[in-house]
């Protein structure tokens, strides 16, 4: 199967069916992979199924409590086998491939390092925080990058991202906390706190 840039044009494609609705974006080996969103797990398992015609891998999951006690919003990203190259079918979606390191995706944290001054400039308008004076050395980024999921690793570099711009948000929203703190602490001034007013003896608040 022919490998396509990265950097490629999103297709983006949204069905309905069952409860849940599925976008195609571009998969970490290359592939034509899908996020499919649902209010329950069996609804996005019966989606990915229905997609791949029944043999598919889910390479993340994310879970949200949106309401009550049984309300939820489930999110998992999947690739059809079929769609995957040969490497990558024969290897679980956990472990990487021997060849990993040949693959043009495994290099995206060093191209993005390459432009980290306008990632930096994106999360500190999502996060609301102020920007440091200087931006991190590219070792820190990458650093940084490479313990992020292969998912947001590459909405880090610019160009992706822009093209990306639905499924990045959706990726870089629902980062943990530790992941959301370090890349704070990359490219995010420490919040100074408010200095704690002095009442003066005698005086009503």
């Amino acid at each position: 199967m022919a490998r396509l840039s990265i950097y490629g044009a999103l297709a983006a494609i949204v069905l309905t069916a069952c409860g849940a609705s599925s976008t195609t974006v571009r998969g970490p080996d290359g592939e034509d992979a899908h996020v499919i969103s649902c209010n329950a797990a069996a609804a996005c398992y019966e989606k990915a199924a229905n997609i791949c015609n029944g043999d598919y891998v889910i390479r993340e999951g994310h879970g949200v409590r949106t309401g009550g006690l049984t309300s939820h919003h489930v999110e998992i990203f999947v690739s059809c086998r079929a769609d995957l190259p040969s490497s990558a079918e024969s290897t679980p979606a956990s472990t990487s491939s021997p060849a990993s390191s040949d693959r043009e995706d495994s290099q995206v944290c060093h191209a993005a390092s390459k432009v980290r001054e306008g990632f930096g400039t994106y999360w500190a308008s999502k996060s609301g925080g102020v920007l440091l004076d200087e931006p991190p050395t590219s070792r820190d980024f990458i650093v940084t990058c490479q313990s992020m999921p292969e998912t947001v690793q590459r909405c880090m570099h610019d160009k992706y991202r822009r093209a990306h711009k639905q499924a990045c948000t959706a990726f870089l929203a629902r980062l943990d906390v530790a992941s959301k703190n370090r890349i704070d602490a990359l490219f995010l001034q420490v919040p100074t706190e408010p200095k704690p007013r002095t009442i003066a003896p005698g005086t009503s608040l």
